[in-house]
This record gives structure tokens, sequence and C-alpha cells, in this order.
């Protein structure tokens, strides 16, 4: 038996799926420790009955989970920093175990503070949680970190397949086939993963005069939620599938996240990233920067409803700039992760040394230094 540990934000959970579907496909069990408040959402995307389901929060990893995890055949998580204790276990007396996450990894010249703090806090975090550590990436990394105690191996992104067309996905929105819509995603964290600046950014967005219909996301942490004026926005519903809604969408303005890049990379839709509220967010800015090699991909704080307006219209002017971009990027990960997985089934963290050669074999991607 397989343990997917994961966290209760999209980003994690959407990659979850696709993992999880492939090892099933392959004849493996998989039991999935996630937050109860998203069991609904993961039951609705893997099936009735197929996939054991366990409601876990950090400290349950520590206690009650524990003689459970350490009984699996693999352990995998994404990306839990409460898999440390089990790492600590003695190698012959625990299963291996692999971390997902995704990141640029790379302390360039022109980082803020905050952002080496966490590149370094990511690496730090892979060493103690890890027995191979699968890096997303948007291409050949051009820096491959140091590890110690765990081996490193770079991967494609994970996307889902779309499983509904944009014709039904804007039916189900009261939208006409040919109808464009903005697509704003802000998120559903709670607590210190809420985005900061959610109400500042609504002001705005429900100022806007655009020829295009807005739609709001729907978020699995549903609370009282900003009341908007403008009756040319859509509430959307929840999408089992989040992908499906950035497929059907002209344009996204999203808060930072990897799980809504990966989408719109995906799906070739244009992205506007709010301005970064933490140190991870400003890594994911940096990332879209990069990868579209301009700053009109990133919003401001203080920016006028004309403003944004106006960059919106750039945005759309700019549509071939990021399929290019968008195209250079792979996004075949479920299936190199799913193939690597496989191989360290029913191994101890002994044998990750012998197997290792063979692990990086089943991606495109080098860890030789260039």
């Amino acid at each position: 038996m397989i343990s997917y540990v994961v966290g209760r934000n999209f980003g994690h959970l959407s990659r979850c799926v696709p993992n999880v579907r492939y090892l099933k496909k392959k004849g493996k069990r998989v039991t999935v420790y996630s937050f109860g408040g998203v069991h609904r959402w993961l039951r609705s995307n893997l099936g009735s009955s197929a996939t054991k389901l366990r409601p876990c929060s950090g400290k349950q990893i520590k206690g009650v989970h524990r003689k459970r995890l350490l009984r699996s055949r693999l352990i995998v998580h994404d990306w839990r920093k409460e898999m440390k204790p089990l790492k600590s276990i003695p190698k012959k007396r625990r299963p291996i175990i692999c971390g997902i996450y995704h990141s640029d990894l790379k302390i360039r010249k022109s980082d803020s503070k905050r952002a080496i703090k966490f590149k370094k806090e990511v690496i730090r975090d892979a060493n103690q949680t890890t027995d191979v550590f699968f890096h997303m990436t948007l291409g050949q990394p051009s820096y491959i970190p140091k590890m110690k105690g765990t081996r490193y191996v770079p991967i494609p992104l994970i996307v889902r397949p779309i499983s509904q067309s944009a014709q039904k996905v804007k039916r189900k929105l009261g939208l006409k086939p040919n109808e464009r819509f903005i697509l704003v995603q802000m998120g559903g964290g709670k607590g210190k993963y809420r985005y900061q600046h959610i109400n500042q950014w609504y002001k705005r967005i429900d100022r806007l005069k655009t020829k295009h219909r807005i739609v709001i996301a729907g978020q699995l942490n549903r609370g009282k939620g900003y009341s908007f004026k403008n009756k040319r926005i859509i509430k959307a519903p929840l999408f089992p599938n989040g992908r499906d809604l950035i497929n059907a969408a002209h344009i996204v303005i999203s808060k930072p996240g990897m799980g809504v890049l990966t989408d719109c990379i995906a799906s070739k839709t244009p992205l506007l990233m709010l301005p970064a509220d933490s140190r991870e967010r400003v890594v994911k800015n940096d990332m879209l920067r990069r990868l579209i090699g301009s700053n009109m991909c990133i919003l401001r704080n203080g920016m006028s409803t004309r403003q944004l307006q106006k960059r919106i219209n750039k945005v759309d002017k700019n549509r071939k700039r990021y399929t290019r971009a968008y195209s250079k990027v792979r996004v075949n990960g479920a299936q190199v992760i799913g193939k690597a997985l496989l191989q360290l089934y029913k191994k101890k963290p002994t044998h990750v040394k012998k197997l290792y050669p063979r692990l990086l074999k089943v991606t495109p991607y080098s860890v030789k230094k260039r």
C-alpha cells in the first residue's frame, strides 16, 4: 500500500489527483491522508470507494497515523514538514519517503532577502523530510542544489487533463459559447495562507469596465465573501477540475501560486499575477516574470482600476508572447513521477542510492552541472 500525504491547498491537491490515478491504473492501492475538509472534493475526483481517504493533521502524522504510515510500502508527501520525525527513523525500519515540491531554487543577485530565505528553506525541508526529492521545474534546472541525505530528481510540471470543454464550462456559467471572460482566482487559503490583499483587488475588479465578463472562481473554504456591485460579475461554483475553468478563460488574474501557474501554462491561458504577500509568493512572481520575460505579467500594489484595465489590455495584445513561453514548458510530470514511484515501491531507503541512476532515466532533465 502507498500512503500519499497532501496539504489542503489546490496547488497540492490538484497534483494528487493525476498521481494517484496513475498509481491506481498500475494496480497499486493508495491511501490519501489529507485535511478532512477536502475529502468531499477528493472523493469527487478520485472515485467513490476506490481510494481510501483518512483525515490527517500535522499532529496526527506524528501520532495516530505514525504506525500506519510506517507500515506502508512507500510514502509520498506534497509538501508536509511534519514528515521530519519519520525521516529520522533508522532506514531499515521505515519505507522510502518521497517529497514533491515546486519552486525555483537558484539564488540570484536580483533575489530579495525574502526569496533567498525561502529557497534555502525548501532545500532544508527536502533534506529533512525526504529520501527522494521530486522537484517540479519549468525547464532544465540551471542550478542543482546540494542535498544531504536525499536524492534530487527534477521533473516536469504535473498537470491534470481537461475534463470539460470550454463550451460546457461556459454553459454552466450562463455564458454564450463565444462569450469571453476574465477569471479571478484568489485561492482558498485560510489563516496565514489566505491572500492578504483580496478585498483591495476585489474593489478594483468590481469597478472594471471591460467588454469581457468577469468570473470569480469558487473555493473550498467558502466564507461570507465579497459583495460585488458589478452586474457583469459571475460567482462560479467550485469546479472539481480547476483547469477546466482556466482553459475556458480568456485571461486569468490570480494571487501568486504554482497551481494556477501550472494550469495556465498547460492551457496556454495568459496570467496576470497579483503582488506577493509572502516569501513563497515572491518566488512564484519571479518564476512567471522570468518565463514571460517581462514585468507586464505582475500587477503591483497601489494600481488604480484604470491602470489595471490598461494592463489587462496589454496582456491581451501579447497573447502570442505567453503562448511561445508556455510552449517551452514540459507538462508530463504525472507520467514521469509515476514511473519513478513504481521503481521505489516496496524498496527500503537503503536501496535509494542504487536506484538513483534508474530514477534519472525516467526524467527528461539532467542533474549534471553545466
